[in-house]
C-alpha cells in the first residue's frame, strides 16, 4: 500500500521563506520532500492569521500534486489541518481533471483513485479581507498576459504584475515588464532537487500538472500577503476545448486554465477563504483569434514577447532562441498571427517563416482538426486556425510555400467563412466581474 503524506508547512512569513513538506511511502520505500517558496523583499500588510493558515494551506497542497503524481498512492493523509467534505471534493476534482493529460500519457485508470481525506463535522470560517482596490496581474511573456496588461493600464485599473520563478529567473518576462512599465512582485519557487533525479528512474510517473492552478493559489497568497484584492489572469474562452477521450472523459490540457475550473476555484475560495478575494481571467470572453487580432496593434511587443514554452523549461539554464519554430505553439501563433500582421513583420518574429517547413503539415494538420487530436498544448481550437489561415490565404502573402498550399487545396474548399467568423468572434462578456465588463 502507497501512502502519500501532507507533512507541514512553515507560516513564518517574516523569515520570506515558506516550507511545503510530504512524506511518500512506496513498497517499503520513504521520500522526503521540501519545496520552498522564496518571497520579495516587501512589506507584508496586515493579515489575519486563520486567513494566512487557510492560503498557506491551499499552497501546500497545490504543490503537492508534483509529488504524489510519481506513484499516485490512494492513501492521502494530511497532518496539521483537516478539510471540510466540500474542500476535499475541490481537491479531488483538481487531481483528477487537472491530471488529465498525464493520466492519459502514462494509461493510468484515474476513476475514484483520488480521495482526499475530510471530516463531516468540520465547518470552515470564511474571513473578510480590506479591500484596496488594486490586482496582481499574472505575466507569463505570452501575447495573452501583455493584452491583459494592456486593457488594465487603459482602464486606469491599479494593478501589479505577478512572477512565479522556478528554479530560475525568465529574463524574458523581466524585459516585458520594462516595456509594459509594469512593477512586479515575484515570488521564487524551489522544487526539491530530489524529484528531478527519481523522475529519472523507471517505474516512477512523470508528465504534465495543472500549472495554472498552482500560479494561482500561489497568487491569492501573495494577494493577501501584500494588500491585493486577488489575482487576474489571462486564460481565454478557448482553453474550454480539450484533447481527446480518455475513459469516457474529456481530456483538456489546459483544464486548470478553463472556465470550469476558474468557477470552482472562485467558489472555493468564497466559501473556503475570503469572499473578498477576486480570481478571474480578464480575456475570458474573448477566442485566441479575438486575442491575437488585439495584441497585433502592439507592435512595440513583436521583437520580445514569446508563447514558445522553450524559454521556460526549468531545468534547462541556457538561452533559447524566443521560438523554436517547430512545437504546436510556435506553429499555432505563427498560424493566427498570419492573419493580422505582414509576412514581413511574423517572418521578422520568429526570424523563419513556418509555413515553408513541409514537416509542420502533420502538426498543422492536427491544429486544423483533419487528423489525430488537438496537440497537448496550450493552443486554440480548430476553427480559430482554419479562420486564421483563411484570412492569410485571402492576403495571398504565403501563397506557394508547402503548408498554405495543403491548406489551400485540402481544406480552404469545404470551410464556410461566414458560419467560421460567428464562431470563433463572438464575445460573451457575461462572465466577467461587473466592474471589468465594459473593458473588452
Amino acid at each position: 500500500m502507497s501512502q502519500f503524506i501532507f507533512e507541514s508547512y512553515t507560516s513564518d512569513v517574516a523569515s520570506k521563506l515558506l516550507s511545503f513538506s510530504y512524506v511518500l511511502r512506496h513498497r517499503g520505500e520513504e521520500f522526503k520532500f521540501t519545496e520552498t517558496l522564496i518571497l520579495p523583499d516587501r512589506e507584508v500588510h496586515s493579515i489575519d492569521q486563520k486567513l494566512l493558515q487557510k492560503l498557506l494551506q491551499a499552497v501546500h497542497i497545490v504543490l503537492g500534486l508534483s509529488y504524489w503524481k510519481m506513484y499516485c498512492p490512494e492513501e492521502i493523509i494530511i497532518n496539521g489541518y483537516t478539510l471540510s467534505e466540500k474542500e476535499a471534493a475541490f481537491w479531488d476534482n483538481l487531481y483528477t481533471n487537472g491530471l488529465g493529460e498525464f493520466y492519459y500519457r502514462n494509461s493510468i485508470d484515474f476513476r475514484n483513485l483520488v480521495q482526499f481525506p475530510f471530516d463531516h463535522e468540520q465547518r470552515s470560517q470564511v474571513l473578510p479581507l480590506h479591500k484596496n482596490d488594486r490586482y496582481l496581474v499574472g505575466v507569463g511573456g505570452g501575447k495573452d498576459s501583455i493584452l491583459t496588461s494592456e486593457i488594465l493600464k487603459k482602464h486606469k485599473v491599479e494593478a501589479i504584475g505577478f512572477v512565479v520563478e522556478t528554479q530560475k529567473s525568465y529574463p524574458l518576462i523581466d524585459d516585458l515588464l520594462k516595456i509594459i512599465d509594469l512593477d512586479a512582485i515575484r515570488i521564487k519557487r524551489i522544487i526539491d532537487p530530489q524529484l528531478f533525479l527519481l523522475n529519472k528512474n523507471s517505474g516512477v510517473n512523470n508528465g504534465h500538472i495543472p500549472i495554472s492552478a498552482v500560479y494561482g493559489c500561489i497568487g491569492l497568497l501573495a494577494s493577501g500577503l501584500y494588500g491585493y484584492d486577488g489575482m487576474i489572469t489571462s486564460n481565454e474562452r478557448s482553453a474550454d476545448y480539450g484533447n481527446v477521450e480518455y475513459l469516457n472523459v474529456m481530456i483538456n490540457h489546459q483544464w486548470s486554465k478553463s472556465r470550469e475550473f476558474e468557477l470552482l476555484f472562485q467558489n472555493y475560495i468564497k466559501d473556503f477563504i475570503s469572499p473578498d478575494l477576486t480570481f478571474f481571467s480578464l480575456l475570458r470572453p474573448y477566442s485566441e483569434y479575438t486575442i491575437v487580432e488585439h495584441f497585433a496593434r502592439y507592435h512595440q511587443y513583436f521583437s520580445e514577447f514569446s508563447s514558445c514554452n522553450s524559454n521556460f523549461n526549468i531545468t534547462d539554464h541556457d538561452i533559447s532562441p524566443k521560438w523554436c519554430g517547430t512545437c504546436p505553439k510556435c506553429a499555432f501563433v505563427f498560424a493566427l498571427l498570419s492573419a493580422f500582421v505582414s509576412k514581413k513583420d511574423l517572418v521578422s518574429i520568429f526570424q523563419t517563416n513556418l509555413y515553408e517547413n513541409e514537416k509542420l503539415i502533420p502538426l498543422y494538420k492536427e491544429l486544423l482538426g483533419v487528423s489525430g487530436f488537438k496537440p497537448f498544448e496550450c493552443v486554440g481550437t480548430p476553427e480559430e486556425v482554419k479562420l486564421a489561415m483563411l484570412r492569410a490565404s485571402e492576403m495571398g502573402e504565403f501563397k506557394g510555400t508547402p503548408v498554405m498550399d495543403f491548406f489551400e487545396g485540402a481544406v480552404a474548399p469545404d470551410l464556410d467563412a461566414v458560419l467560421l467568423q460567428q464562431e470563433v468572434t463572438s464575445v460573451d462578456r457575461s462572465v466577467l466581474p461587473e466592474q471589468f465588463k465594459s473593458m473588452v
